[in-house]
């Protein structure tokens, strides 16, 4: 084994841990628990208000697409698990964990090279 495999077999166990830390703090079993809240927002709503930015003719095609399965309509309707799951159990680390990956993200995009492909 050299430094580098090392390195890698080091890191993947400290992955291993943080994941199992997690899970104590947060178990499988308590997203079983999610329920919808009394003031939840129409999903057709949600999807109606994410089609406003873009372009009108392409509308009916996402549509379409999401109604060719169950997976495409999860791919295309990411707005509406994104607000059912902002009320589950997640630990605080990884709020943070998100917004530095999103702003990474964000700050090597430049927007005329940036498609966004939602199905």
């Amino acid at each position: 084994m050299n430094v580098q495999q090392v390195q890698i077999e080091h890191a993947r166990k400290e992955r291993i841990a943080v994941g199992k830390a997690i899970r104590s703090k947060v178990p499988r079993a308590a997203h079983a628990l999610w329920s919808p809240m009394p003031d939840r927002i129409d999903p057709i709503d949600l999807l109606e208000q994410s089609s406003l930015n873009r372009l009108q003719s392409l509308i009916p095609i996402r549509y379409g697409r999401m109604l060719s399965s169950p997976f495409a309509f999860l791919r295309g309707s990411a707005i509406i698990m994104s607000h059912d799951l902002a009320t589950t159990p997640v630990p605080i680390f990884m709020f943070r964990y998100v917004a530095m990956l999103t702003s990474a993200i964000l700050e090597h995009m430049q927007p005329p090279n940036v498609i966004l492909y939602l199905g």
